[in-house]
């Protein structure tokens, strides 16, 4: 258990400094203090890759003090220069106050059930070695190589003995698995290890904050994000070292601040959607595929909104734009100087997409989706009341903004499927090792319209 006390006690100034820069954001006090902290956690590990990229472009060693200091000192300083230039009158009329409703016995069977699976799934990541292929060879391997040398190995990571899938892949998990190491000491597999279930946490935090500001009553979002937590591949995933449930976080906190802005305005959530699709761009390349969505997605909604101006639609979009881009550019700055490529997405690979043949394909990609629908031995029958609520509460996700949540949903699988058209690898070996991880990006947003459809509003 020590294992765990480490990685936790090596995260926790990665959270503190997400948490100021959400502080310094939240001038109206909307984030409520669990909320905070599981997003500081995400944006956190976030800035420290970002921080990391930037180190290794100037040529900077890493090191605890190095890194942790500039991190917490830049987020402590906006912080304060940020409430200093708030009014005091502004500051006192934005503390919530909460009515305190007492727990009832359904609610707390939900609460412990929830706290049940996340203990396990923390247990099951100390107690389990890395196995899986991504998780040794690409993940933890690349980790290791970062702690050893005190940076990026540049030459390790274009060595041609060093064959992996994707080498192209981006680095902020083995970047925050490698920070893991250094504040212990030590090559704890158990204590980097942590990193993952904590991000599970973070989906299930998330997804409950979202369905309440959507006007869902407490004991529905329990149900909700026990629903969530409760799907056994998600929750085995949390604690096998694969990158996929930190991309789950990305995506559907992203998607769900994107929808919260839209439904309240608040430039907030628009700004933690920015710098959380930002992060997701920067844990595996299917990061860009939400990027685009989401520009299309903000640029749908913005012209569609009437009551806001010409120049204000620019703004907010110029706004999200320029977050993308400052989160990015280090990544693809040192990327470019790598000379990486994809092994699937390529010239060669598109070229030879393009061919009437590759339609054969389409048999096998639909064969292995349904296979993933009416299959509740690890899904349970999250997908089924997908399609259900979607043909039953029509108006609810249909003819709402939730439409655009649904859409950006159906979009974002369909630019996955796609990929398995031009895929130079087996189609059936491809889908059968992916297509199902691929899915669990979009988990968060498909339980949060199903709790849109089938929940219990609050009464006003």
């Amino acid at each position: 258990m020590t294992d765990i006390f480490l990685g936790l006690a090596s995260l926790a100034p990665v959270t503190l400094a997400g948490c100021l820069l959400l502080l310094t954001l939240d001038h109206d006090g909307l984030l409520r203090p669990t909320e905070r902290v599981a997003l500081g956690y995400g944006i956190g590990s976030g800035l420290l890759a970002w921080e990391m990229l930037v180190f290794q472009v100037f040529g900077f060693s890493f090191t605890v003090i190095g890194l942790l200091a500039p991190l917490l000192g830049v987020s402590a300083l906006a912080f304060l220069f940020a409430r200093r230039c708030q009014p005091q009158e502004r500051r006192s009329e934005s503390r919530f106050v909460f009515t305190s409703v007492p727990f009832q016995r359904l609610e707390w069977f939900l609460i412990a059930a929830i706290v049940a699976e996340l203990s396990g799934a923390f247990f099951q990541a100390w107690l389990l070695p890395m196995e899986a292929y991504d998780a040794v060879a690409n993940w933890g391997l690349k980790a290791k190589a970062i702690f050893l040398a005190g940076s990026i190995p540049e030459s390790f990571l274009r060595n041609p003995d060093y064959q992996v899938f994707h080498p192209d892949y981006p680095l902020l998990v083995p970047l925050l698995e490698s920070h893991v190491y250094r504040f212990v000491g030590d090559l704890r597999e158990a204590s980097a290890k942590v990193v993952f279930p904590l991000f599970l946490a973070g989906c299930v935090v998330v997804l409950f904050a979202a369905l309440r500001r959507a006007g869902q009553t407490r004991r529905s979002c329990l149900l909700f994000s026990f629903l969530l937590v409760s799907i056994p591949y998600f929750s085995k995933q949390a604690t096998n070292g694969y990158a996929d449930v930190v991309v789950s976080f990305y995506f559907g906190a992203a998607s769900l601040y994107l929808y919260l802005w839209q439904t309240t305005g608040r430039r907030l959530f628009l700004a933690v959607s920015a710098l959380l699709t930002g992060c997701a761009a920067l844990t595996k390349n299917e990061g860009i595929v939400l990027v685009g969505i989401h520009l299309i997605w903000l640029a749908a909604a913005l012209l569609s909104h009437s009551g806001i101006g010409f120049r204000s639609r620019f703004v907010r979009f110029g706004v999200y734009v320029c977050i993308l881009a400052a989160v990015l550019v280090p990544w693809y700055l040192f990327k470019d100087s790598l000379g990486l490529r994809n092994d699937v997405i390529n010239s060669e690979a598109v070229t030879a997409g393009l061919n009437w043949n590759r339609l054969s394909r389409v048999g096998p990609i639909l064969y292995h989706l349904q296979t993933q629908v009416f299959g509740p031995k690890n899904w349970n029958l999250v997908w089924i009341l997908l399609c259900v609520a979607v043909g039953l509460r029509r108006k609810v996700l249909l003819r709402s903004p939730a439409v655009f949540l649904l859409l950006a949903t159906g979009l974002t699988l369909a630019a996955y499927m796609s990929l398995y058209l031009i895929t130079p690898y087996d189609v059936t070996w491809h889908l059968r090792t992916s297509a199902s991880r691929l899915l669990l990006h979009v988990l968060p947003q498909v339980v949060f319209l199903i709790g849109l459809a089938f929940g219990e509003a609050e009464k006003v």
